[in-house]
């Protein structure tokens, strides 16, 4: 089994998705596998989140890329916050997110850089 699928039955068991919604992403892993053979082979999607007073990383994610266009192609970035900072309130367009993955753009996607805190989002 797939790490990707892995953290998906993960995600099922500690209620954080419902079983549905893990039967929808690994749907999206396995169609996503077939289609783009070695080309996500990987690869990760990195978000990190920065205390700009204290320097602290306050978050620093890495998630397969198969699981985060999976996540992306559902929807289920709504209401998904890192280090208390929740994407929608960040000003980055989910679906603008998608598009850059699906063409394959990588290194530093998104870089959202306020007084208090700095969040960047990075495919390697």
């Amino acid at each position: 089994m797939k790490e990707e699928e892995l953290k998906i039955l993960k995600m099922i068991e500690e209620g954080k998705i419902t079983a549905e919604e893990g039967a929808k992403l690994l749907d999206a892993i396995r169609e996503d596998s077939t289609r783009d053979t070695g080309r996500y082979l990987g690869k990760r999607v990195k978000i990190s989140v920065v205390d700009k007073v204290t320097g602290r990383k306050e978050v620093d994610i890495s998630v397969p890329l198969p699981l985060a266009k999976a996540f992306l192609k559902f929807g289920l970035t709504s209401g998904m916050a890192f280090g208390g900072v929740k994407l929608e309130d960040t000003g980055i367009d989910a679906s603008e997110l998608q598009k850059m993955i699906d063409e394959g753009l990588e290194g530093t996607l998104v870089q959202v850089d306020d007084e208090r805190q700095k969040v960047e989002i990075k495919v390697e």
